[in-house]
């Protein structure tokens, strides 16, 4: 298989970037966030994190994305409007930073209903979103 197309889209240190359907996400050491049309290479929307971005992921069925950040904080932020973010943070009972962020996509369903975070200390959490 070949490369379709090179991006350079920052000239920012990419930490993370995660793929669901149509988004690229994109997130940077400096804390941004970026989501694009991968089809379109089009930028849908940005928002910062206040600690740089460790992991990402999304439902995008609902229009939600949930991202880690280096301080081991997790959020839910609506890219569609840039108002609305919301800290899940203080569902985590570990200090240990996140570094893997997963959903199970809806592969059979139009139905997001886990986030996979797995953290630096080793553990692994299932979120149940629909609770």
């Amino acid at each position: 298989s070949s490369c379709q197309r090179s991006l350079k889209i920052e000239s920012l240190k990419l930490k993370t970037c995660a793929v669901q359907r149509d988004w690229l996400m994109l997130g940077y050491a400096c804390g941004k966030i970026q989501v694009y049309d991968i089809n379109k290479v089009l930028l849908l929307a940005t928002t910062t994190s206040e600690g740089g971005v460790e992991a990402l992921t999304s439902d995008f069925h609902k229009g939600k994305i949930f991202y880690a950040d280096t301080d081991g904080g997790l959020f839910e932020w609506d890219p569609l409007d840039n108002k609305r973010q919301r800290a899940l943070s203080n569902q985590i009972n570990t200090k240990s930073k996140i570094t893997c962020l997963v959903t199970d996509d809806g592969v059979h369903s139009k139905l997001v209903k886990y986030l996979v975070s797995g953290h630096e200390n080793g553990n692994i959490y299932v979120w149940n979103l629909l609770s």
